[in-house]
């Protein structure tokens, strides 16, 4: 990772970002998932989490840090085909399905 991005991501993530873990695939979560994700902004506003497939998902909790990095096209992406090499999602048909549309775009692609 570049010196300059990892700067900003201690600066401005790393400081909100917890051990506590969170159980987010499990039945429980998926009939009601508000509680939890209330505790995540609270305890846990930059969460970085394993997913089933081995993958990493990050959840941003609070609004403030959702629209900063939202707004932010120099440190973050939305689209996962810019990610860096490492963080590309596999290329399944799902995930091209799920990823290919106007919300995981970045400029000019969507504009």
């Amino acid at each position: 990772m570049p010196a300059r991005k990892l700067a900003y991501l201690q600066t401005c993530l790393l400081p909100t970002m917890t051990d506590q873990t969170f159980d987010l695939f499990t039945r429980r979560f998926k009939a009601d998932p508000f509680p939890t994700f209330a505790q995540m902004r609270t305890d846990a506003p930059v969460y970085a989490h394993l997913a089933p497939d081995g993958s990493t998902i990050w959840y941003i909790t609070r609004y403030e840090d959702v629209t900063a990095v939202l707004r932010d096209d120099i440190h973050f992406c939305k689209d996962p085909r810019h990610a860096r090499p490492a963080e590309k999602p596999r290329n399944s048909l799902m995930a091209r399905l799920i990823n290919e549309n106007m919300l995981f775009s970045d400029p000019p692609d969507h504009t």
